[in-house]
């Protein structure tokens, strides 16, 4: 198998194939693939590059900071409740960020940034209750 850079979206679908391919011809195999295998290395090399690509790539979609806050929500499947306590803050100020009644802190910014890797241009972008501003 041959392992290249994503530079484009097609080479991030083919990539996403060739995982997608690896995970159904040997599952559950690749469950119990031993670190020092070769196959174990390239998988975790594939997913890696799939991920930054993803954090690079697929974030500057979205158009607001609520908008990426609650696409890793839903990937990592979190509740309000648990992203409160993940960044440890207050439940009732979290809802209010994600419904868009307040902004964010910095302090807020900086945990998202640090835990998640969300870019902080995207988190600072500025944004209203009724529709993003863009």
């Amino acid at each position: 198998m041959q392992i290249k850079p994503l530079r484009n979206h097609q080479d991030f679908i083919e990539t996403v194939s060739t995982v997608s391919q690896l995970i159904d011809n040997s599952w559950p195999k690749i469950l119990t693939l031993n670190e020092n295998s070769e196959q174990y290395r390239q998988f975790e090399v594939l997913l890696t590059l799939i991920e930054i690509y993803e954090r690079e790539n697929c974030l500057s979609e979205f158009s607001d900071p609520v908008e990426a806050i609650q696409f890793y929500m839903e990937k990592n499947d979190l509740t309000v409740t648990e992203l409160s306590n993940l960044i440890s803050e207050d439940f009732f100020k979290m809802t209010d960020i994600l419904n868009r009644d307040k902004p964010m802190t910095l302090t807020i910014v900086w945990k998202l940034c640090t835990l998640w890797k969300i870019p902080a241009n995207l988190l600072l972008k500025p944004y209203n209750k009724m529709h993003p501003i863009n």
